[in-house]
């Protein structure tokens, strides 16, 4: 039988079945703060607490609580922080996001132990007729999030409030229906994310496999049966005894100067921020700049560019930049660029992402909090082994056919684990807004 539909009188949802109501949150839940604690405040062990970081981690999936999101603070802080403590059924939201889609990030608490909301959290306890965990899938869902994202405040970090959280309208079906709800979307959607942590595995077992072959090449060659000899450099081992050990510096400019003066102020710019930079390949911007920010670093056409912080730099975001929509391109302040001279240009991309230069550049690292840099010193000075160019070439194409395979096969799994994505988003709308029943 069709179901009776109405209108729900808000935007955002259109029709809802008949029963169900809109309600804004303040008339079903209270709300308070979390704890005034920084990262320092915790401790190995101790009482839990669910943190900002946690909220926005890719492992929340907003409807339990995954063990890797628990931190510890010392439990002294329960003499006195009562209103900070969160239960079971309580959801705790992020009161601010570095972007615009985690803007409404929660998690719902799916456990009984004492545990404490921290900094910079707002902790929602609904009545005893709401089944808080209907609640949580819906917080999912882009139609409800748009009521807050039209709001946040801010420009680099968006900020929600306890009153716009308050104002907020939820749809609430029968108390039995929420929860018919709520297990039937935990049910399905666990079963979604357990085939997508599987693909997820599987790619994280290939990007190892490709960087250990990347490095093997570089630093042993192709040839099993050639003689070796110890290369000086510790981390780097022995190498090919006809290979010569030399600088990057010799055989690469590192961020060489470009000259703007000869460049009018309506020229076409590659502009290529450092989270376009991904596996070898980029997506850039191209725009028209009226002045050129002294800030930014400029690349030509097939220079290699590289990442320099964390934790963008072990994930390899490095490219060459090749086809350029113009004759100069610029990058975040945060990229290293390499100009080869002397050296195969693809050689040294490879080499740039062998595991030992990775650990070892890790290593000489410095910075404050999250943004630790690579030192342009190590880059220079770090010991490169170098083949003659014709096995140079050798290497890259080996690598570059071998590479291409596994990057495919990377892929194919990204592309399914988006489709998985796409079908729990949607499956999480129909269900929550009443639009297919179950």
């Amino acid at each position: 039988p069709m179901r009776e539909m109405k209108n729900s009188g808000i935007e955002w949802i259109g029709e809802i079945p008949k029963d169900w109501e809109t309600i804004s949150l303040k008339k079903i839940a209270n709300f308070n703060k979390g704890l005034s604690i920084t990262k320092a405040d915790l401790i190995e062990d101790g009482i839990c607490v669910v943190n900002y970081g946690q909220i926005h981690s890719k492992d929340n999936n907003g409807f339990r609580i995954n063990e890797k999101m628990v931190r510890y603070i010392n439990e002294l802080y329960l003499n006195s922080n009562e209103k900070s403590k969160v239960q079971y059924g309580d959801i705790v939201f992020a009161d601010t996001s570095e972007d615009y889609d985690g803007i409404g990030n929660s998690v719902y608490i799916d456990s009984d132990r004492i545990s404490f909301a921290g900094y910079h959290t707002v902790i929602m306890r609904v009545n005893d007729n709401i089944y808080s965990k209907y609640l949580s899938f819906l917080f999912l869902t882009d139609c409800w999030r748009s009521q807050l994202r039209s709001q946040a405040t801010g420009i680099k970090v968006f900020s929600i409030t306890q009153k716009m959280l308050k104002n907020a309208l939820v749809i609430i079906p029968p108390l039995e229906k929420q929860q018919r709800i709520a297990e039937y979307l935990d049910k399905k959607c666990s079963k979604i994310d357990e085939i997508i942590a599987k693909q997820q595995t599987v790619i994280e077992k290939l990007k190892e496999y490709k960087l250990s072959m990347i490095t093997e090449a570089v630093t042993k060659g192709l040839n099993p049966d050639v003689n070796m000899k110890d290369s000086g450099g510790e981390w780097i081992g022995e190498i090919p005894e006809h290979w010569e050990i030399t600088k990057i510096k010799h055989k690469a400019i590192l961020n060489p100067k470009c000259d703007f003066s000869n460049i009018s102020y309506d020229t076409l710019i590659t502009y290529t921020p450092m989270e376009c930079i991904k596996n070898g390949y980029y997506n850039n911007r191209t725009e028209i700049l009226s002045k050129i920010p002294s800030s930014l670093t400029p690349f030509e056409e097939g220079d290699i560019v590289m990442a320099k912080v964390t934790p963008c730099f072990e994930n390899g975001n490095i490219a060459i930049m090749n086809n350029l929509q113009s004759k100069v391109g610029l990058g975040s302040s945060e990229l290293f660029v390499f100009r080869s001279k002397g050296i195969l240009t693809k050689y040294l991309f490879y080499f740039l992402q062998n595991i030992n230069f990775t650990r070892q550049a890790c290593l000489t690292m410095t910075g404050a909090g999250g943004l630790k840099r690579v030192s342009s010193e190590f880059c220079k000075n770090c010991k490169l082994p170098l083949p003659p160019y014709i096995e140079q070439k050798q290497i890259a194409d080996y690598l570059d056919s071998k590479c291409e395979k596994i990057d495919f096969t990377i892929n194919k799994k990204q592309k399914l684990i988006d489709k998985l994505t796409e079908y729990k988003k949607s499956l999480i709308y129909e269900v929550v807004t009443g639009k297919k029943e179950v």
